[in-house]
């Protein structure tokens, strides 16, 4: 049985879901701390917290690809 790191589309999506579920729990966590110090509302929106770690989970997937799963090919 083939192992989930030799093949790309599931090295990818492996890291992708494991981005985008760390970004989703650190980036409002953060942003929850830093309006405490500014002494700010904190408000969660949709396209902040839910798409920016999208976004993110879709870049560090392809880029950790690159730089780790392609190193292992050879």
């Amino acid at each position: 049985m083939k192992d989930w790191k030799t093949t790309p589309w599931k090295f990818i999506l492996v890291n992708f879901v494991i981005g985008t579920v760390t970004a989703m729990i650190i980036y409002p966590a953060v942003d929850f701390i830093i309006s405490l110090m500014r002494k700010t509302t904190f408000t969660y929106t949709v396209s902040d917290h839910v798409v920016s770690p999208l976004i993110f989970g879709i870049c560090y997937g392809v880029i950790n690809y690159f730089i780790n799963g392609r190193k292992k090919d050879k």
